[in-house]
């Protein structure tokens, strides 16, 4: 388990957990990219919002899923297994730029369905929604290779 500073974080098996100078435990939450990854089961403890509809229908989840908000981050909960089936990082406070690196986490296509007939994954280029953007990212390098505004 790795420590964060001297601010008592720690990270393990996909969850960030506070502990007290004593070695308690004073919280935890799931990370994305960790315990709250695609393919996962939602943590059943976890608090999490209903999504607003309009965000569903935006990213495409229709009946197949339950949208759920947590964190700034909306997922796509089957709802019979409770398995994370989609993630969209809706407000990371995270800003790409050209030739920087993709973070992990961004493994996911995440694009909202009114663009995916436009911004398709390829060998050539791959494509993530972060806050408003799409960032175009080489697969191989995972370097950010464009960040494109879209319109809302």
């Amino acid at each position: 388990m790795g420590r964060r500073g001297d601010e008592g974080y720690q990270y393990r098996d996909g969850y960030l957990y506070r502990m007290n100078p004593q070695g308690g435990l004073l919280g935890y939450i799931p990370a994305l990219g960790g315990a709250l990854a695609q393919g996962n089961t939602w943590p059943g403890q976890y608090a999490f919002q209903q999504a607003p509809q309009y965000l569903s229908q935006y990213y495409g989840l229709g009946d197949q899923y339950q949208a759920r908000y947590a964190d700034g981050v909306l997922y796509g909960v089957n709802p019979q297994t409770q398995g994370i089936g989609q993630i969209a990082a809706l407000l990371t406070g995270q800003q790409f730029n050209v030739g920087q690196q993709m973070p992990s986490g961004y493994d996911i296509y995440n694009v909202p369905s009114a663009y995916r007939s436009q911004y398709v994954d390829s060998a050539q280029s791959q494509y993530r929604y972060n806050d408003g953007y799409l960032a175009q990212i080489d697969p191989k390098t995972r370097l950010v290779m464009a960040v494109i505004q879209l319109l809302t």
